[in-house]
């Protein structure tokens, strides 16, 4: 059964079509999209969603760059994160596009 994604959530995705979005396939994307651009509210249904040691685990294998600098602090604090891995921006855009 596909998972979508709730209503007040729909607007993260302007570059794809939030009804192609899978949520537990996606988990990464979404877990991302939603810590950049999220609020409050969505940051606790993303924990609600994921869990908050599966939604930490996701974070921390996402490259500390793909995250805006202003939501990453937050989040580490909130869910205890001391470390992430590091990749500098243009290896983390090649390894995704493999390049």
């Amino acid at each position: 059964m596909k998972k979508e994604i709730p209503d007040f959530h729909r607007f993260f995705w302007w570059i794809r079509n939030p009804n192609a979005i899978n949520l537990d396939r996606n988990e990464r994307d979404v877990i991302l999209q939603v810590i950049n651009y999220g609020g409050w509210r969505h940051w606790q249904w993303l924990v609600d969603y994921y869990g908050r040691e599966r939604t930490k685990k996701v974070i921390r294998e996402i490259p500390e760059t793909a995250f805006m600098t202003r939501t990453l602090k937050l989040i580490k604090l909130l869910l205890g994160i001391k470390k992430l891995k590091y990749a500098s921006r243009g290896d983390y855009i090649k390894a995704k596009n493999n390049l």
